[in-house]
């Protein structure tokens, strides 16, 4: 692991304890925001689904996708964030849902179950959903990460949803229009949307604006 994704992961247990707290209500958005990209899929057809969800936190999103959906896997490189998943996991029984901490761009790093069934997942995955993470990978990690998502998508009908700051004065290193498909296209995944929504809630009395990106495994 890099010195600076060492940097971010520290960042990212330090909030584990408010995160419920602060990202619920973004959560909720983004879940809403994920079914009408997809909404070639049914309601009824979403029970047949295998969703990953990358950057997965605490299991905000996990929390409610599990109830929709067949299958969901859920990966972060955040241990803490991960023990307060798995937490909830036991708690809830959450039968549906498998749960690994790695970093995606280094699995040859990883725990070897991790692997094992990241390459059981190749090809079988309908929906990767990435909420507000792929800024955050470190730049030289992203076309290996990006790969390892597109390899677990379905061929032509696999799709990944992908939320980021949008580039500002405030986020110089966000996403624009142009980098999301320059970083889809090195992944092997071809660009359908790129756009930039106002006015989102992104938790308590906060509101904003997010890129949205999607695409698709070629």
């Amino acid at each position: 692991m890099s010195l600076e994704q060492q940097k971010v992961t520290r960042e990212w247990d330090a909030m584990a304890g408010e995160w419920d707290d602060l990202a619920s209500g973004y959560r909720d958005w983004f879940l809403q925001q994920l079914w009408k990209e997809t909404n070639y899929v049914t309601p009824e057809a979403r029970a047949n689904l295998v969703v990953f969800d990358f950057g997965c936190g605490t299991g905000l999103l996990v929390e409610k996708l599990r109830q929709q959906v067949a299958k969901v896997v859920a990966m972060d490189v955040a241990p803490t964030m991960i023990q307060y998943l798995n937490d909830k996991k036991r708690a809830g029984d959450w039968n549906n849902v498998d749960v690994y901490c790695a970093v995606a761009a280094h699995l040859d790093q990883a725990p070897s179950d991790v692997g094992t069934a990241l390459e059981e997942l190749k090809g079988k995955v309908d929906i990767v959903a990435c909420s507000s993470v792929l800024s955050f990978v470190p730049e030289n990690d992203r076309e290996a990460t990006l790969q390892v998502l597109a390899s677990l998508l379905k061929p032509h009908t696999g799709t990944l949803i992908h939320t980021d700051w949008p580039m500002s004065e405030s986020h110089p290193d966000g996403m624009t229009e142009e980098s999301a498909k320059k970083m889809y296209q090195k992944g092997g995944l071809q660009a359908q949307t790129t756009k930039v929504m106002s006015q989102v809630k992104l938790g308590g009395d906060h509101v904003g604006d997010v890129f949205v990106g999607v695409a698709s495994r070629i």
